[in-house]
């Protein structure tokens, strides 16, 4: 389990040459992100790409299923907003491999109603 508060802005990574200060391989051909501009995310290039954008809070996955907890900070205009970044609430992905789909953003009653309904095993769970 990984769990990072981040700040940042944008969304940056283009190729197989994701770059940044810590990577980790995930399911599905799927990368987490963090950089030194404290951007993170998780996204796949290919067959198509697809993503969860900035800022990944948290995240935990299995050969099925990738969920993340996420965080939208779009009143945080300056590298200093960390007083809007707190009082923004939590939502929720769910990445399925088997239908090539992501999932989110999703308030946390949408999202274990998705959980269930995509049958995303009980034990694959977030602290938050």
């Amino acid at each position: 389990m990984l769990l990072i508060p981040l700040i940042g802005i944008g969304f940056v990574g283009c190729g197989s040459g994701i770059s940044g200060a810590f990577d980790e391989n995930l399911s599905g051909g799927y990368v987490f992100y963090w950089n030194e501009l404290s951007l993170s995310g998780i996204i796949r290039d290919s067959p198509s790409y697809k993503y969860i954008p900035n800022y990944v809070v948290e995240y935990e996955f299995d050969n099925d299923f990738i969920i993340a907890s996420h965080k939208d900070c779009v009143g945080c205009t300056e590298w200093g907003d960390f007083d809007l970044y707190d009082e923004v609430e939590l939502d929720y992905y769910i990445i399925s491999h088997k239908m090539d789909s992501v999932f989110g953003p999703l308030t946390k009653k949408k999202y274990n109603k998705t959980r269930e309904e995509l049958g995303v095993p009980k034990d694959l769970m977030l602290n938050n």
